[in-house]
């Protein structure tokens, strides 16, 4: 199984929200819960997780789950929005993720 963010996801809506500071996770809805726990979480939502596999590349995982957002987020300063995300797959496997996730 590929855990790849799942330090980092929000272990109720399984999307990049909220912030992991040490051993502390910090819930989007401003709830705690301890870091690795919250983890745990993720990867038992990853199981039957379609789309990331064993696998899947970081950085493919990373796009897939931004994909997934229906807020607006922002990655190195480029602002993304649901309806401007379409995932695609990229076989230049060149180390400029935003290259990756816009499908360019």
């Amino acid at each position: 199984m590929n855990a790849a963010y799942t330090s980092q996801m929000d272990s109720n809506t399984h999307l990049l929200e909220g912030r992991r500071e040490q051993d502390k996770f910090y819930y989007a809805n401003g709830d705690v819960l301890q870091a690795d726990f919250n983890a745990a979480l993720n990867l038992l939502h990853r199981y039957s997780d379609q789309e990331i596999t064993l696998y899947t590349p970081y950085r493919e995982v990373r796009c897939i789950l931004l994909a997934r957002s229906p807020a607006q987020l922002s990655v190195k300063g480029h602002e993304l929005q649901e309806t401007k995300i379409s995932y695609q797959p990229c076989a230049d496997k060149s180390k400029d993720s935003e290259q990756l996730c816009s499908g360019s």
